[in-house]
Formats: structure tokens, sequence, C-alpha cells
């Protein structure tokens, strides 16, 4: 295969697909197996919805080096590694960790409780019911402005100068 994706799957005929159903949802699937740009032997597969078909928009192709697998099993595995793309993009986006740059398996191992606990609050620690990620983080935010907020109108009232209050918040 020489050529990009999106144009080869336009000139596959639908009855070239093969239909398979993963988690609920249905696909048509096109089975590619052969060396790509001086690879080894890969599989892909080339993928639209059901109801979808030849959508470039919803056009997705995923690659294995494991020949083996069958549709379903390269299906399954990319949908659980999804879900852990998605963690990552949210840590990088959502808590700015972008900029970290760590080596050390110690290092590595807290990063990954740090933001793991992070996840975990912002779904299901900071409301009553479990949430998304965004609008938990969102909900955090807000707290922590509001009780930021109220410890300054309480020092206020003790008395504190808005200079002192600086001081204590590290900003003067």
């Amino acid at each position: 295969m020489n050529q990009k994706i999106r144009g080869y799957a336009q000139i596959l005929k639908k009855d070239q697909f093969h239909l398979v159903t993963v988690n609920g949802h249905s696909y048509y699937i096109f089975r590619y197996q052969g060396k790509i740009n001086g690879f080894k032997t890969v599989t892909i597969l080339i993928s639209y919805p059901k109801n979808a078909f030849h959508n470039n928009k919803t056009l997705k192709a995923f690659i294995t080096t494991d020949i083996s697998l069958c549709d379903e099993e390269i299906f399954q595995r990319y949908n659980c590694r999804w879900t852990i793309e998605t963690f990552f993009r949210q840590n990088k986006m959502e808590l700015n960790l972008d900029k970290y740059q760590i080596r050390s398996s110690r290092a590595i191992k807290r990063y990954l409780i740090i933001t793991q606990l992070a996840y975990l609050y912002c779904i299901s620690g900071i409301c009553d019911n479990y949430t998304s990620f965004s609008k938990g983080l969102k909900i955090a935010r807000n707290n922590s402005k509001k009780t930021l907020i109220s410890w300054i109108c309480d020092k206020s009232q003790e008395g504190f100068t808005k200079q002192e209050i600086c001081s204590l918040l590290k900003v003067a």
C-alpha cells in the first residue's frame, strides 16, 4: 500500500467490506494485510460506522503489527487504548501537565498516581453523582475560587489589610 488511507478507502466498494459488531456498535470493515512503506507485515482495518459508509468524517483506520488478531480483537484493543489516550490528553490540556518531562520510574509512578487521583476526584469526589472529567474540573476550580474569596473576606473581617492578605498569599 503506497497511498493515503482516505483515498484508498474511497475506491473500495461496499461489497469489499464486512460488518462487525463491537460493544453494541456495528461497523463496515475492510482488512488489508501486507507491507507498508518498508515496514514488516501489518494489518490495517479501514472502518465506517454502519450508518455512515464512505463518509470521510467517520472514517477510522487502525493499524497493528500483530497480524494474528481478528478484527474484533483489534477494535477492542483500540477501544481500551482510546480511553487511556483521552485520559492523558485531558491531563495535558485540562491540568496543564504537558510541560512535564519525567524520566525515572519513580517519578513516572508519582505522576500517574497524582493524575489518577485528580481524575478520580473530578469525576466522583466533587459532586453527589459521577460526572465527566471536564465538568468535575470546572466545579473543582470554581469551588477553589469560592474558598479563596471566602478566606480573603474572613481575613479582611479579622482586620488584615490588603497588603497583609497579599503577603499571606505570596502575591505581594
